[in-house]
C-alpha cells in the first residue's frame, strides 16, 4: 500500500489531532475514511447469549489489542473486496491507524428519506440483505456491519 508523501503525511496529522475513532476527510476531491487501532472484546451479555443459543451470529469477538484489531479489519477488507464483496478498498494502513475510500451514501441515507416509495425502500433492503447473506455464505464474519 503506497501513497503519496502529502497524503500520508495528512493522515499522520490528522490521525494525531482528532479524537474521534472514525471520520471522514478530504484529498484531491475525494472523500476517506480514517479509522484508528481501538481494542476489541465482547462484553458479558454477548457471551451469555452465546453460551445459551450457540448460534454462530452470536461468536464473541475476540480480544485483540489495537494492533491486532486493525491489521484483521484491514485484511478482512482486503479479503472481501478479492471475494467480489462490495466494501471500502484500504489505501492506507500504520500501526495507528487505517484509511479507506468512501464508498458513498448509506444504506441508512436512502431509506430514512421522508419521499421513499415502497419499492425503493425493499429496493435498498434487499441489496443490502444479500450483502451480507454473501459475505455469511463465503463463511466470513463482520463485526458491526454499518447501515449508517
Amino acid at each position: 500500500m503506497s501513497v503519496d508523501k502529502n497524503f500520508e503525511d495528512l493522515i499522520l496529522k490528522l490521525n494525531k489531532e482528532n479524537d474521534k475513532e472514525i471520520f471522514s476527510f478530504f484529498y484531491e476531491n475525494k472523500k476517506y475514511w480514517l479509522k484508528k487501532a481501538r481494542a476489541t472484546s465482547s462484553n458479558i451479555f454477548h457471551k451469555i447469549c452465546y453460551k445459551l443459543f450457540s448460534y454462530d451470529i452470536l461468536v464473541p469477538v475476540e480480544n485483540k489489542s489495537p494492533k491486532e484489531s486493525l491489521y484483521f479489519e484491514s485484511a478482512k477488507l482486503k479479503l472481501f473486496l478479492e471475494n467480489g464483496i462490495d466494501v471500502p478498498k484500504v489505501v492506507f494502513r500504520n500501526n495507528e491507524c487505517f484509511v479507506m475510500s468512501d464508498s458513498g451514501n448509506t444504506v441508512y441515507e436512502y431509506i430514512k428519506k421522508d419521499d421513499i416509495v415502497k419499492d425503493e425502500f425493499e429496493y435498498y433492503l434487499n441489496n443490502m440483505i444479500t450483502l451480507l447473506s454473501k459475505v455469511h455464505n463465503y463463511g466470513f464474519y463482520h463485526g458491526g456491519a454499518q447501515s449508517s
